[in-house]
């Protein structure tokens, strides 16, 4: 997501395109989250994938936030 912030200043990439291309992959990684039937028994796991989730939550929300920002 650096390359969001530098965009700007190096003129290297497209902002919107950069958006979007980071956004599809925090969606494929959150697509290849799931709670496995033996994981639910463990409490750990579930807390861990739970907080995978919102991290990658918070990263859609926040390129959200970017995309709605004048360039």
């Amino acid at each position: 997501m650096r390359s969001l912030l530098l965009a700007p200043i190096t003129g290297a990439a497209n902002r919107t395109a950069l958006i979007n291309r980071q956004r599809r992959h925090l969606i494929n990684l959150m697509r290849g989250l799931t709670e496995p039937a033996a994981e639910r028994d463990n409490p750990i796991a579930v807390l861990l994938v739970e907080g995978a989730r919102s991290h990658l939550q918070a990263g859609l929300d926040w390129l959200q936030r970017c995309q709605e920002e004048p360039a």
